[in-house]
């Protein structure tokens, strides 16, 4: 990528005063926002006469001017995209604060958090899932580009303003997601229980749960255990939700399966029934014993295709599961585990797909609840865009804590 060519000076004063000031050098990215490539530091004259120039010193120590004078405190967020082949944009990142990060210097939920962009003045969309002072916390940023191969790109997280009101932004989520479920809540709560964090609030209902116990801890923040019996989420048919497939999507979660399940058939979702329409994705045990998944996808008038997962699952141990359909390719069935790639055995489609605009989307079961998922069930996802290798595995390294890299603090000069 083009870098812009710097500048020279030079100057000539009598016995000016001396004061340090940093260059900010910037260059212009092809989403026209403005990043930073680094800082030149030089004498600046302050106060000469004619033919000088007034300078201030930055004072910050790092080159980045403070973006708003009423926050305090701010850290420094870099990410490790060194393993990634493309552009990330509009990308959602995951900012895990953990019991070594001041939150006295924060308002007791939060609401003084802000990010912002490498350009100092772009406000960032975030999300905080959950907020613990005595543990940890999560939270979203949605990042505007995390440019590929990129061990420099960064962004800024203030907070220290006693006066700022929340300002989080479920827009972050704008990148081809119909649905996002952190599945945190108490499923006794008051429903819709399971917030759907997207801007088409396709929250979802739980049923069956007896105790608020299935609320338990996750891979992020909390999950929901579901009991292998008649636990489920409806999250309904809002038109967000329909034929999401039709033009290539993906679905992923984190999962913790005890068994295969209900029949052993267990849901991770679906949207559908097997009379011929919807698809769904599940775990399942085959002949020779082993727990595996499934996906498979109805066609009308003819077989449905499919993906079953080669390898066997692990049972009680998260596991991030991604599913890829893209219709550029009826066949092109693809599933991830922790980001990777992993062999499937598919079975080709014929005909044609069929509607799922009368089915409700069920997460953890199927409509008619007897097929119950067994285990836990974490940040579900499912997006009208078909996700790319770089996309899965840049996803699965930001929910481990492998993609951002929190600095230190630095304080307001």
């Amino acid at each position: 990528m083009p870098r812009s060519s710097g500048f020279s000076s030079s100057l000539v004063t009598p016995n000016p005063p001396p004061a340090q000031m940093l260059v900010v050098q910037k260059e212009l990215h092809p989403d026209h926002s403005l990043r930073t490539l680094g800082t030149l530091t030089m004498l600046a004259l302050v106060g000469c006469g004619r033919g000088g120039f007034d300078a201030v010193a930055d004072g910050s120590g790092t080159g980045d001017a403070w973006w708003d004078a009423n926050w305090l405190h701010r850290r420094k967020i870099s990410f490790d995209n060194s393993l990634s082949t493309e552009n990330l944009l509009s990308f959602p990142v995951l900012v895990a604060l953990n019991g070594s990060f001041d939150y006295a210097k924060t308002q007791d939920q939060g609401q003084d958090v802000r990010f912002v962009d490498a350009d100092g003045l772009t406000q960032l969309a975030h999300e905080i899932e959950s907020w613990n002072e005595t543990a940890s916390s999560s939270l979203w940023v949605g990042v505007p580009q995390i440019d590929a191969g990129s061990l420099v790109d960064h962004i800024w997280m203030y907070y220290d303003n006693v006066a700022a009101s929340d300002a989080q932004n479920g827009g972050l989520w704008n990148s081809g997601y119909v649905g996002v479920w952190h599945l945190a809540a108490d499923p006794l709560g008051v429903a819709p229980q399971m917030v759907d964090s997207t801007l088409y609030g396709n929250h979802g209902t739980a049923g069956g749960f007896t105790s608020n116990a299935a609320r338990i801890a996750g891979q992020i923040g909390d999950a929901l255990d579901y009991d292998g019996i008649d636990d489920f989420v409806d999250v309904g048919n809002g038109a967000s939700l329909d034929n999401v497939f039709d033009n290539g999507g993906a679905f992923s979660a984190w999962i913790k399966p005890r068994s295969d399940g209900e029949a052993n058939l267990g849901r991770i979702l679906q949207k559908g029934e097997p009379t011929g329409a919807g698809w769904y994705c599940d775990v399942n045990r085959e002949s020779v014993g082993a727990v595996h998944s499934a996906c498979q996808f109805y066609q009308s008038g003819a077989n449905g295709g499919g993906v079953t997962l080669n390898p066997a699952l692990t049972l009680a141990v998260w596991t991030h599961y991604t599913v890829v359909f893209d219709t550029l390719n009826p066949n092109d069935f693809r599933l991830y585990l922790n980001g990777a790639s992993v062999p499937v055995n598919v079975s080709a489609a014929s005909g044609t797909r069929a509607d799922d605009r009368n089915y409700t989307l069920q997460l953890g079961n199927n409509g008619s609840s007897i097929r119950t998922f067994d285990g836990a069930i974490d940040e579900a996802r499912l997006s009208a865009v078909p996700r790319s290798d770089s996309w899965i595995a840049a996803e699965y390294r930001s929910m481990i804590g492998a993609l951002a890299d929190i600095g230190a603090e630095e304080t307001r000069p």
